[in-house]
C-alpha cells in the first residue's frame, strides 16, 4: 500500500545516526542499502548514499555507491569512486571500472594496460572485453548475449549506444531490471 511504502521509504532512508554493528552482524546501514538495491529503489538508494557519504569508507559500500552512479548516468562520479578505490583494492571490478574510465577520458594506453592486468589474471567477461575495444577504438560488433549484466556493463553499452541484448534480463536483479526499463538500450520489440 501507498501508506506502508511511504513509512518504508522514511525508515530506510533516515539520517539519524546510527548504532554500531555488533562483530560479524552486518552494520544497518549496509542492510539499509542491501534492501533499497533489493527493490530496484535507484532514486532512494542514491539519495541515502549521498547524505551518508562521509561514512562511506568500507569498500563494499564504495562499490554499491559506485554502481548506482553507473546506473545514474554519472560516469564522472563513478569514475571518481573507481579511480579511488584501484588504488586501495586490486579487486577486478575495479581493474574493469579504471579501464571503462580511461577509455572514457580517451586514455585508451591506460584503458589498454587495465585489460591486459585483467586478462594476465585470468578473468573472464567477453562482453566487457568487447566493448572496451569498442571504446578504445579496437573495433567490435554489438553484443548479442549479456548473461550475468552488471552497472558497469550498463554504463559502457549506454556510452557505446548498443543495444541491451535480450537475454541480459534474466538473471538481472531489481536494480539492474529498473535501470534497464528506463533505459534508451533496451530494444522496441
Amino acid at each position: 500500500s501507498p501508506t506502508m511504502q511511504s513509512l518504508a521509504d522514511r525508515l530506510l532512508l533516515t539520517q539519524a545516526r546510527l548504532p554500531e554493528a555488533d562483530d560479524g552482524d552486518p552494520s544497518l546501514l549496509a542492510l539499509r542499502l542491501e534492501r533499497l538495491a533489493a527493490g530496484g529503489r535507484l532514486s532512494q538508494l542514491d539519495q541515502l548514499l549521498r547524505a551518508m557519504s562521509e561514512e562511506i569508507e568500507e569498500p563494499s559500500w564504495q562499490a554499491i555507491r559506485a554502481d548506482v552512479l553507473w546506473l545514474s548516468g554519472d560516469n564522472r562520479g563513478a569514475c571518481a569512486v573507481a579511480l579511488d578505490m584501484v588504488a586501495r583494492s586490486d579487486r577486478p571490478i575495479w581493474q574493469k571500472a579504471a579501464a571503462f574510465c580511461h577509455a572514457l577520458a580517451n586514455e585508451p594506453v591506460d584503458a589498454q594496460l587495465y585489460e591486459q592486468l585483467l586478462y594476465d589474471s585470468g578473468q573472464q567477461d567477453p562482453a566487457f572485453f568487447t566493448m572496451l575495444a569498442a571504446l578504445t577504438g579496437r573495433g567490435g560488433a554489438p553484443l548479442t548475449s549479456l548473461p550475468a549484466p552488471t552497472p558497469l556493463h550498463l554504463a559502457m553499452l549506454k556510452e557505446l549506444d548498443w543495444l541491451l541484448p535480450e537475454n541480459a534480463v534474466v538473471d538481472a536483479s531489481p536494480l539492474l531490471l529498473r535501470s534497464m526499463a528506463d533505459s534508451a538500450n533496451v530494444p522496441s520489440e
